[in-house]
């Protein structure tokens, strides 16, 4: 039974009809959805933090620009991609109760 909330993905491949939760409330085309689940084991090193400063051996590093968090958000067109930026910005985008906040 789908709660409210709850989020699913209806597919057909190989002439069957499938169906599966959906965590990511995102979806893409092709390839199959749990590809794409998978595919997100690729992705543990995104992150919304920038880490601005590091130590590498006994230098002291610092990075000069911001959205380095970002660097590794794949940018191309494919459904692949898309998939990965639409998981990224859903899961941290900040909800506002008014839209005039929502502006930046």
């Amino acid at each position: 039974m789908i709660k409210p909330g709850d989020c699913i993905v209806v597919e057909v491949s190989d002439g069957k009809l499938h169906i599966y939760d959906n965590p990511t409330y995102c979806m893409t085309n092709s390839p199959i959805f749990p590809w794409h689940l998978t595919n997100l084991n690729n992705y543990t090193h995104l992150s919304n933090i920038n880490v601005s400063s590091s130590t590498l051996g006994r230098i002291k590093i610092n990075q000069p620009d911001s959205g380095i968090a970002l660097a590794t958000l794949p940018s191309s067109d494919t459904s692949v991609d898309r998939f990965i930026r639409a998981v990224y910005y859903s899961t941290y985008y900040h909800k506002v109760s008014d839209p005039d906040k929502q502006l930046i």
